[in-house]
Order: C-alpha cells, then structure tokens, then sequence
C-alpha cells in the first residue's frame, strides 16, 4: 500500500500569503479586503489562474465569472465524473488570508504534489473559484455557485447590483473589466491564454464535491482538533425591514426594539437558531427634530441535524422566525 501523500505545507502558507498582498489592510499581517470583482479581487484571482496554468490544468471561465481547473484522469478523460474541490478568493471588507482561499489553495497544493509524484487519478479533479461568495459587495451571497448548482439565472446574476453606498456597480459591467484585464495579462505573458471564450460547466459534469475551510469559530482550536468533517448545514433567511417616517413617528425606538428582538429569538424560538442584524441605516443625517425613514437587515440561520438531512424544512424555519420577528414589532 502506497504511503499517504503529503503536501507541502510551508509552500501552501506561502501561496496564502503571497495571495494575501492583493487588498491587503495596512498596519495588519493577514487582514485583506479584496470584494467580489475589486481590483484586488481580480488581480488576485489572475494570479491564481496564472498558478492553474502553471501546473498542466485545462481552465475554463463560465458565464458569471467563475474559474474551473481540471486534471485529466489517467485516461485523459476531463468531461465526466469530475472530483471538484475549491472555494472562493473574495474577502469581506476586513477578512483574511484563509477564509476561502485555503480550500483554492490547498487544492491546487494537492494537484501539485501530485504532479511532482507522478501520480494518475482513476477520475478528472478540478479546483474552482466561485465568484461574489462572501455578499460584501453583490447580494444575494454566493452568486457564483447559486448560478453553478442552477439557482440563478445568467441574466439574474449579471443585472445584480451592488449595495454599497456609492458603490453603483452592476455585476455584468464589472465582469467586462475582468476580461479586459485577462487580455491584458495575456499580452503581458502573465498568462497563457486570453480566456475569450466564456461557457457554462455542465454540473453533470460533477461527481462529488469536497472542500477545505478554516474554521469560523474557537471551537476546534479550543478542543485541540486539528481537523473536522462538517455535520450540519444552515438555513437562513434574510429579511429587509423598512420603518417609515410616515407610518411611525418614532422610527428609531421601533428599529432599535426591533434588533433586540432579533438576537432574542436566538434564544426563544425552537432548534438551533441564530439571529444577527448586520446593516441598520437611516435617511436622516442631521440631528433633526423630525421623522426619519429607518432601514434593517438581519438574517436568521437555522441549522439541520446532520449535512444534507431536512435542509429547507429547516429554511422554512428560518423563515418563520424571521416572520415572527416582524410581528413582535407590531410592523
């Protein structure tokens, strides 16, 4: 029995850190900002692709941005049964150099030592880079799978807007920078091909799916767990709630009852709730003695028993603890 293939671990840190350099924060060693089709964004998805070439992969580009690199299986075959692992590259405002970008990286590590052993797969594998997962920039979050697993349309994808103030970008104009910019690092030489022609991955194409992540919480490192296999998936439920002025004459009393309400169904509301308001806004800057239009949003996440198991009777859950907050408020 052959012996387990070990990655290079060094030269993967490595390849984080050097990923890391587009949108870096100042003053921080690991914090970057690289949203969804950025700059930095694109700059930093070229460098992976240009890493994708490096390593004998036939890459691909689909309709809404996102990157497919496959590894023939010993037969050549690259069309069917596909072993597909990956993530995405876009942070949010003050993210870091793991979160997505292991599970890119660690793939293309694995294919590379790989490639240094010799080594034939009895299947194709590919890395993927989903495009506008995180939502920091374009909402809906994961825009890039939503339209791979079939659940966004290509037109639904490209007209999406995005919803930071002053930020009056369309999804599909800023994708037409990212292929002028992979023009201009194919005549650089910085990469091989100039990737003009975009097509949809069939998902038949698929046979499974296995990603890497670093761990969004203190658990594992508390417990000394090095690693753990995911069993549970969420539901969630996202909800935009509008206070008028006219309707309420204390519009931020009500919008502030209503954050309380959010993060104490978590607690009231049946299974594994967790409810957090992530953006309140207002249309009022002045300290004026008048009625002001407030804005929320807040998500409610509901968590199945196992991965895979009763997932939207789950979001169905979600969804009514997110409707049952809103009549809390009397709204």
């Amino acid at each position: 029995m052959n012996a387990p293939l070990e990655i290079n671990a060094k030269r993967l840190e490595e390849r984080l850190y050097k990923l890391g350099q587009y949108g870096r924060i100042e003053a921080t060693e690991r914090g970057v900002c690289s949203l969804a089709l950025s700059e930095s964004n694109i700059q930093a998805t070229i460098d992976v692709i240009a890493e994708m070439e490096s390593l004998g992969l036939m890459v691909q580009i689909d309709p809404v941005g996102n990157v497919f690199a496959v590894r023939p299986d010993k037969h050549g075959n690259t069309q069917r049964d596909i072993i597909l692992s990956g993530s995405h590259i876009d942070t949010v405002p003050t993210g870091g150099i793991y979160d997505g970008r292991l599970g890119v990286e660690g793939a293309l590590e694995a294919f590379r030592r790989m490639n240094e052993e010799g080594i034939e797969t009895d299947r194709p594998v590919a890395c993927c880079i989903f495009l506008a997962e995180e939502g920091a920039r374009y909402q809906p979050a994961m825009i890039g799978s939503r339209y791979f697993c079939g659940l966004m349309s290509e037109d639904e994808a490209l007209n999406v807007r995005s919803h930071i103030a002053g930020d009056d970008s369309r999804l599909g104009v800023e994708l037409e920078v990212f292929r002028a910019r992979l023009r201009e690092a194919y005549a650089s030489g910085r990469l091989q091909h100039d990737y003009t022609a975009w097509e949809r991955v069939d998902l038949s194409r698929i046979r499974s799916y296995v990603e890497l992540h670093i761990e969004q919480g203190p658990e594992m490192e508390e417990h000394g767990v090095s690693v753990e296999a995911v069993q549970a998936v969420l539901g969630i439920s996202q909800r935009i709630v509008t206070l008028a002025a006219e309707q309420a004459k204390q519009t931020a009393l009500a919008a502030f009852q209503l954050v309380r309400e959010v993060r104490e169904v978590a607690n009231t509301f049946r299974g594994e709730q967790r409810a957090t308001v992530g953006i309140l806004e207002t249309t009022e800057t002045e300290p004026l003695p008048r009625p002001t239009n407030h804005q929320l949003r807040y998500t409610v996440h509901g968590e199945t028993a196992h991965a895979g198991g009763g997932v939207m009777r789950y979001r169905r859950d979600a969804a009514y603890a997110a409707a049952v907050l809103v009549e809390r408020a009397g709204m």
